[in-house]
């Protein structure tokens, strides 16, 4: 074999396996991070709402 005909066999074995990755469910993450803007919301409409009733 030549130095080319080794270079090419080289570059065409596989490098890895690829796996088949499972889907990860995110629905509780969802809620978290949905529940969590809603407390930070309301608690700048809470903070605001009592500022303005200050005067």
């Amino acid at each position: 074999m030549s130095v080319i005909e080794k270079k090419q066999s080289a570059n065409t074995a596989p490098k890895h396996k690829v796996k088949k990755e499972e889907e990860v469910k995110l629905n509780g993450t969802l809620v978290s991070v949905m529940l969590l803007g809603l407390f930070i919301v309301l608690s700048w409409g809470g903070i605001y709402l009592w500022y303005l009733s200050r005067f």
